[in-house]
């Protein structure tokens, strides 16, 4: 795991150049959507996050995609202000974030499923890529933000740079009848952060 070294601007080429490949491609936030949302969350975003949010509109990156800005549910300020307000109650019997507290301005900007959620520490404009996962707290990726988006457009599978590997178990397909092996997930990858 380590930073790959791209400029700002390279970076949002780059990201600019896969969403136009896109055959539904979202337009870039506009500077009332972005204030808005500022306003909404109660804090400005990273210099960095802004452009890249004024040049792609979510819906592209690692995972499922950084989250949108705007209105509804989806969007990168209702997931913020569910998780702060606390309103992301775990099922009985198993541990959810409101176990912790949610940290001020640590934003979830990209879901991974499995309640596992890439943030940005929005306290500090280059602030790093911080992991929630649901039982493990929170763990610094060791990656900013320019960092983990050009990790991500140079192919580097962020998914699986983000555990330890698992436990792997061998079995039969119950449908096909043939070998199979199931990779486990393993502990979350990085320090323990704040």
């Amino acid at each position: 795991m380590g930073p790959h070294r791209t400029s700002e601007d390279e970076l949002l080429r780059a990201l600019q150049a896969r969403v136009s490949s896109l055959a539904k491609a979202d337009p870039g936030a506009t500077l009332d959507e972005l204030a808005r949302t500022e306003s909404r969350l109660g804090f400005s975003l990273p210099t960095l996050l802004r452009r890249v949010y004024a040049a792609v509109n979510g819906g592209i990156g690692p995972g499922y995609g950084l989250l949108p800005v705007g209105d509804g549910d989806g969007t990168l300020t209702a997931r913020y202000r569910s998780f702060i307000d606390s309103t992301c109650a775990p099922q009985p019997g198993q541990p959810g974030f409101d176990q912790y507290q949610w940290p001020e301005k640590l934003l979830p900007i990209c879901d991974w499923g499995c309640a596992t959620w890439s943030c940005l520490d929005c306290r500090y404009d280059h602030g790093p890529i911080v992991t929630a996962s649901n039982g493990e707290a929170f763990v610094s990726t060791g990656h900013k933000l320019s960092s983990w988006l050009g990790a991500w457009l140079a192919g580097v599978d962020l998914g699986e740079e983000m555990f330890e590997p698992g436990r792997t178990r061998t079995g039969i397909n119950p449908f096909t009848k043939q070998p199979l092996r199931l990779k486990g997930q393993g502990k979350l990858r990085g320090n323990r952060w704040p």
